[in-house]
């Protein structure tokens, strides 16, 4: 039986890549950003699917807070987000993701509040990319096939209207398994 059980664990380990495994960028203004894949518990207890997790980590000593986009009826907007696929030969496409609520009315600001030592984890479908001038395949079959993935967050001082959040660019590294 324990046999078994080592087998079916083994089984269900191999098509999963690490959650753990962190792909950080650069330290700015005692910020740092991370691209890596998770899943999505956004559908659960229906159905969890992969997704691209993005980690705003806070090293420094002082609260952050942090314009991602805007919050609508329908979901979040994510306006400051930014990904790059990039293929094995090193050619760089622009993705933008789909699955973000549409502006049909009232749109409030998303603002990440990140105290020292704590990260805000953001959850996206693999499903809802699309890569601009690039493969018309979704993201996960590039994954698999060697690509990277490259996402950043830049807030320019117009953008965060307000001198209490960030400004800056944070860029995280390259994903690639």
């Amino acid at each position: 039986m324990s046999a078994l059980l080592l087998v079916v664990s083994a089984f269900l380990a191999l098509p999963c890549h690490a959650a753990e495994r962190q792909f950080w960028g650069p330290t700015v203004d005692g910020l740092r950003l991370s691209v890596t894949l998770g899943i999505s518990t956004e559908r659960r207890p229906i159905q969890p699917e992969q997704a691209l997790q993005i980690t705003i980590g806070n090293v420094g000593p002082v609260e952050r807070r942090i314009l991602l986009g805007g919050i609508t009826g329908d979901g979040p907007l994510y306006a400051t987000l930014h990904f790059a696929v990039i293929s094995p030969e090193g050619k760089r496409y622009k993705m933008d993701y789909t699955g973000g609520g549409v502006v049909g009315g009232y749109v409030s600001p998303l603002i990440a509040n990140i105290a020292p030592g704590n990260d805000y984890k953001i959850q996206l479908s693999l499903t809802k990319f699309w890569i601009m001038g690039g493969p018309k395949e979704t993201l996960k079959p590039l994954i698999d096939a060697g690509w990277a993935v490259e996402a950043s967050i830049e807030v320019t001082p117009e953008q965060a209207g307000s001198p209490s959040r960030w400004t800056g660019k944070l860029v995280s590294g390259k994903m690639r398994y």
